[in-house]
C-alpha cells in the first residue's frame, strides 16, 4: 500500500537530507492528541487481589516503620538519631498504627478506584507531557487527492505529496513481538472517548499496554475520518538529529516511490525537485505526477508527469 504525506513547498529539503520529521503531539491541531481519558485507576477486584498477593504482615510493618520515618523527618528535624531508633521501633505506636492500617486501605481504596475525578485529569495531562517529551509521530494518508488536506497540510494545494511503499523495512521497526508502536498502522474513528482503567481485572499486561497505546496514539474523532490516517511512533531519542525542535529520521531511498506536485505549485518549485531527484540515482526510481482539477467535479485527477 502508498501511504501519502502531505508537505508544505518548504518541507522539499527532504530529498536533499533524506530526513522526514516525527512530530510531538503537541504541535498538532487535534487538542485530544494524547490526551487520554482515565476514568479510574484501578478495579476494586484488582486492587483487593493485589492487596491479597502482594501485601504481607512484613509488608505492612514495614510500610508503618517507613511513614512514622517520614513523618518524623519532615516535622521533627531536631530530632537526634537515637531519638528517631527509639520512637521509630516503639511498640506501642506501632500496634496503634496497624490498628489505624485497615482504615488507611479503605480509604485507599476509596481514593484509587474512584471514577472520573480532578487526580486522573491531572494524571492525563501529566501523561500528556511525557508523551510530548519522549515520542514523536510520523502521519500519513491513505488519500492523495483530499481537497481539505491538501488545502490544509500543503499549503493550500501550493505544496506537494511523498507516497511511501508502506512495505518497506522502514515502516516495521518493532523490536519485539509486543512491540506497539515501532511499525505503521491506521487510526481508529470513534463518536466517543473510550474510558480507560490503567489497572483491571483479567487482563494481561501486554493487553493493558496496547490498550493505552491504542487510546493514546491511534484513535481519533469521527471528525478526522475523512483524513483515513496511518500512523508511526517512535522515540525521539532515536531521531538522527534535531533541528530547531524539529525530530527528524533518516527515510532509506527505496521507501520513497512517488512525489505529486500540488495544482497550484509554482514552476520553480517544482523543478527544484525534479532537479534533486535527477542527481540522485537511487531516487530514479520515483514516480512523478501532478494533481490537477477535475472538470464537472469537485475533485483532482492525478495524472503523471
Amino acid at each position: 500500500m502508498t501511504l501519502y504525506k502531505y508537505l508544505d513547498p518548504n518541507l522539499k529539503i527532504i530529498f536533499n537530507s533524506l530526513e522526514i520529521r516525527f512530530t510531538q503531539p503537541e504541535f498538532f491541531n487535534d487538542p485530544f492528541e494524547s490526551f487520554p481519558f482515565i476514568q479510574q485507576l484501578i478495579t476494586k477486584d484488582k486492587f483487593d487481589n493485589l492487596l491479597a498477593s502482594e501485601f504481607s504482615e512484613d509488608d505492612s510493618n514495614k510500610f508503618i516503620k517507613e511513614n512514622i520515618a517520614a513523618t518524623l523527618n519532615e516535622n521533627f528535624p531536631l530530632l537526634t538519631p537515637g531519638q528517631r531508633v527509639e520512637i521509630e521501633n516503639n511498640p506501642e505506636l506501632i500496634d496503634y498504627l496497624k490498628l489505624q492500617f485497615p482504615e488507611f486501605i479503605s480509604n485507599a481504596k476509596e481514593i484509587l478506584t474512584q471514577s472520573s475525578n480532578d487526580k486522573w485529569l491531572k494524571l492525563s495531562t501529566t501523561i500528556k507531557e511525557r508523551i510530548n517529551n519522549n515520542f514523536g509521530i510520523l502521519c500519513l494518508s491513505e488519500t492523495n487527492d483530499n481537497l481539505i488536506m491538501w488545502a490544509h497540510y500543503a499549503n493550500s494545494h501550493k505544496g506537494f505529496l511523498i507516497g511511501f511503499d508502506s512495505n518497506n523495512t522502514f515502516f516495521n521497526q518493532k523490536i519485539s513481538q509486543t512491540d506497539t508502536i515501532r511499525f505503521v498502522k491506521p487510526i481508529t474513528y470513534a463518536n466517543k472517548r473510550s474510558p480507560l482503567t490503567l489497572l483491571k481485572e483479567n487482563i494481561s499486561e501486554d493487553d493493558a499496554g496496547e490498550e493505552l497505546i491504542s487510546q493514546l496514539f491511534f484513535t481519533k474523532s469521527r471528525h478526522w475520518e475523512g483524513e483515513k490516517e496511518w500512523r508511526m511512533i517512535l522515540p525521539l531519542k532515536d531521531s538522527s538529529r534535531v533541528e530547531n525542535e524539529r525530530y527528524l529520521f533518516k527515510v532509506p531511498e527505496n521507501a520513497i516511490t512517488e512525489v505529486i506536485f500540488g495544482c497550484k505549485m509554482q514552476q520553480k518549485e517544482k523543478e527544484k525537485i525534479l532537479d534533486v531527484i535527477k542527481k540522485n540515482k537511487k531516487l530514479s526510481h520515483i514516480k512523478i505526477k501532478e494533481a490537477k482539477l477535475s472538470f464537472g467535479e469537485f475533485s483532482l485527477s492525478i495524472t503523471d508527469m
